[in-house]
C-alpha cells in the first residue's frame, strides 16, 4: 500500500494532482494502512494471539481506505488530469487490492 505516497510526487503524477486534497488523503490512508499491514504481518510471525484481531481491524480499515479512495478519483475527477505512469495504479493495482481485501475477509470468516 506503499503506492498511493506517489500521489505527492509532482515528478509522478504532475503538479496540479499534489495540491488536491485528493492526493494527500490518498497518501496519509496509504501510509497509515501500510503501517497495520507490518504490525499485522509481525504479530502473525510472532504467533502472539491478537494476530487474528489486528488483522480484522487492518482489513476494515484498509477496505475503508480503500473505498475513499476510489471515491476521491472519481469525484476529482482524476482522469481530467495528466497522471503519467501512475494510471498504472489505477488500472492494475487497485483492483489487486480489492481481490486481496475480499480474500482477506473470506480467510478471516473461515
Amino acid at each position: 500500500r506503499h503506492l498511493g505516497l506517489l500521489a505527492l510526487v509532482p515528478e509522478v503524477v504532475g503538479e496540479p494532482v499534489t495540491k488536491t486534497a485528493f492526493a494527500s488523503m490518498l497518501a496519509y490512508g496509504d501510509a497509515v494502512v501500510a503501517s497495520l499491514a507490518l504490525l499485522t504481518i509481525w504479530l502473525w510471525l510472532s504467533g502472539n494471539r491478537q494476530a487474528r484481531l489486528w488483522t480484522w481491524i487492518f482489513s476494515v480499515v484498509a477496505s475503508l481506505d480503500l473505498v475513499n479512495a476510489i471515491y476521491g478519483a472519481l469525484t476529482l475527477p482524476v482522469y481530467n488530469y495528466g497522471i503519467g505512469a501512475f494510471w498504472i495504479v489505477l488500472t492494475c493495482i487497485v483492483p489487486l487490492l480489492i481481490v486481496t481485501q475480499i480474500m482477506i475477509f473470506i480467510r478471516l470468516k473461515g
